[in-house]
Parts: structure tokens; sequence; C-alpha cells
């Protein structure tokens, strides 16, 4: 019998981020479906069309940000997971966890990264 891979979609306008995710994660593919977006415009539309089981995304992108992301994520599928990765944990605002599951910091630990990845599919 079969069972259905989790679904993750990362949202990062850095490419180089999203290379890295990418290299680090290829030994789940067994595991998980993944999508990698440099655009938050067109991680919504895939939000509004497939059934996406976690959002990783950085908070500082242009024209939407990650916490606007998150706002919209939560609004058009609310059972969604929503891990918030940045480099400015220090500056996200006090009320971010009612809008989100956790937060990864950048520059991330490999293993840690993993671990929480599968703490929030599972």
């Amino acid at each position: 019998m079969s069972t259905k891979k989790a679904t993750l979609l990362f949202v990062d306008d850095e490419e180089k981020v999203l290379a890295t995710l990418k290299r680090l994660l290829m030994r789940k593919q067994e595991e998980w479906a993944m999508i990698y977006i440099s655009e938050a415009e067109k991680a919504l539309e895939i939000i509004k069309t497939q059934l996406i089981d976690l959002v990783v995304t950085d908070l500082r992108m242009p024209k939407i940000n990650g916490l606007e992301l998150a706002q919209s994520v939560r609004k058009n599928s609310p059972n969604t997971k929503i891990l918030i990765l940045t480099a400015y944990a220090g500056v996200l605002p006090e009320n971010i966890m009612d809008m989100i599951d956790g937060i990864i910091t950048k520059p991330f630990n490999p293993p840690e990264l993993v671990e929480s990845l599968e703490q929030h599919v599972h």
C-alpha cells in the first residue's frame, strides 16, 4: 500500500539558497515532493491549485515578503504548516507565532533543518 508523499514548497528569492536546499534535501525525495520557487507570487498560485503540506519561506523578499505570504497561505490553505527561513530572527514581530509554525535561522545547520522539516511534516 503506497502512502502519499508530503508536498513541501520552498520560497526564497535567492537562487543560491534554493540550490543549497535542493542539494541538502536530495535524499528526502523518496519521502517528500519538493517544489522550489524564487517568487512569492508564483508560490501563491501553487498554493491555490495544489495541496501543500509545508511552506518554508524566506522572510525578506521583493514584492511579497514572507509574512505576507504566510498570511495568504493561512487564508487559502489553513492546514498548511509554515516555517519562516530568515537571518533576521531578532526583528520578527512579537505575534509572528500566531501566523506561522516555526522559524529556521540562516545560516542553517543542515541536520537541524532536516529535523525541523520532519517535525512539521509529520
